[in-house]
């Protein structure tokens, strides 16, 4: 058969070499808490770095999904909505997490329907409608924070890769994983 060849050369293996994902250290993340300080950045990387959680579940978490008392955080991830799967993730007590919810519990957004959001800033800025995808100034103002501890290469999902690897090399258990992340 004369395409045998082609096919031959087409099913070959493409050389290909991996490389370590790219995450942030516990500095990094201790220089992106410092700069981003007083700011809803802070929030967000504490979350994202403390639970592995999508941009989209950070900007849209309600506190109707944040048990302070029992220390967890419970919600179906927007991608996995579908499924219906749950993530859920513990809060350490006196942990950077914790104390962040409990200061923005403390400072609720009084108006109404912004006051479910954990942080209402974030929540306007997300487009609940359409096709999830955010204006450009959102990805900015992170990469912003990046550039300024020296990491520009760095994204927000980055910060969920930190987590995951974090839980895998301290030997969780691929399930478990997945119900905190809610994969």
């Amino acid at each position: 058969f004369p395409y045998t060849t082609l096919f031959r050369s087409l099913l070959q293996p493409i050389p290909w070499t991996a490389k370590p994902a790219l995450q942030f250290t516990h500095e990094q993340y201790e220089r992106l808490k410092a700069v981003s300080k007083g700011t809803a950045w802070y929030y967000a990387s504490i979350m994202a770095y403390r639970t592995g959680a999508r941009r989209s579940d950070v900007f849209m978490l309600k506190w109707e999904h944040v048990d302070l008392d029992n220390l967890v955080i419970r919600y179906v991830p927007f991608k996995s909505r579908k499924t219906g799967r749950y993530a859920t993730c513990p809060i350490q007590a006196g942990g950077d997490l914790h104390e962040v919810l409990k200061e923005l519990n403390q400072c609720r957004d009084p108006r109404p329907h912004w006051n479910q959001f954990v942080c209402s800033e974030l929540a306007m800025k997300y487009p609940v409608h359409g096709n999830g995808i955010l204006d450009g100034s959102v990805i900015v103002g992170f990469k912003k924070l990046c550039v300024q501890i020296g990491a520009p290469h760095l994204t927000f999902h980055k910060l969920r890769n930190s987590f995951m690897a974090r839980l895998v090399n301290g030997g969780v258990p691929f399930a478990q994983a997945r119900q905190i992340t809610g994969l």
